[in-house]
This record gives C-alpha cells, structure tokens and sequence, in this order.
C-alpha cells in the first residue's frame, strides 16, 4: 500500500508522516469493516445464511474470513484442535501458547478482549508488576 501511496502522491517521506498515513489506513479499514458487519452480519442467522449475505463489492474468500473471524468459528475449532493434540502429546504446547498460535500474538499497550480503546495502563491504573497480574 505504501509503494502505491508514493507513486501516486507526491511528498517529503518522514518516518512521522508515514506512519501517521498507514495508521489512518489501518483505521479506515477497520471502519470499513465495523460498517460491514453492522450492514451484512447478522449474529442469530446460520453459518451457511450468513455467508449467502455477501456484499457486492467484495469476493467470497473476504467475505467466508469476515463472517469466520466475526462468528469466532474458525477460532473455536482451532483451539479446539490444537488443545485435542496438546492432550494426545502430539504438540508441546501450553494453553498460553495454543492461545497466541490461534489468536496472534500480544501487541505492546493493547489489552485483548476488551475492545479498543483500553490498554494495560488504564485497566490496571499504571503498569502492573508480574506479581499484581497474578493476583488479578
């Protein structure tokens, strides 16, 4: 996208600049999908009459990994697995680790499963210490 961006416009590249762009990229996407999902998703529907609701605009690939991602399915079974093989002793892998493989990894300031707007500062009310997490 940044290749794009430079052939198409024309201006001083500061480490500043660019990461302002691609951070107001990343957050009209993530609009774009919030829109998505409000529009086309509907959460009581069956898998199949969900993916059936596909958008014009976008090919069904997109639309089978939106309609995954936002029913937590594709997640569920991944887990689900890899916690089968974790039992079996086929994987080595402990629950924070399957956790991480399935969901991604943890971004720095960004507290998972509690929507945006929060990170680890605000919950905790400053930066915890390992002992305070484990006595959260």
């Amino acid at each position: 996208m940044w290749d794009i961006i430079l052939e198409k416009f024309n201006f001083d590249v500061s480490k500043g600049r660019k990461g302002a762009i691609l951070g107001h990229m990343s957050d009209l996407y993530i609009d774009y999908r919030h829109k998505l999902k409000n529009k086309y998703f509907d959460s009581k529907a069956t898998y199949q009459l969900r993916l059936r609701n596909k958008p014009k605009l976008l090919i069904v690939d997109e639309w089978k990994y939106l309609v995954n991602l936002w029913s937590g399915d594709d997640f569920q079974v991944q887990f689900d697995q890899l916690k089968e093989q974790q039992k079996e002793g086929e994987i080595s892998l402990n629950d924070d680790d399957i956790f991480e493989k399935v969901c991604g990894a943890e971004k720095y300031g960004y507290l998972r499963a509690y929507g945006l707007g929060k990170n680890i500062s605000e919950y905790f009310g400053g930066r915890p210490t390992k002992i305070q997490l484990i006595n959260k």
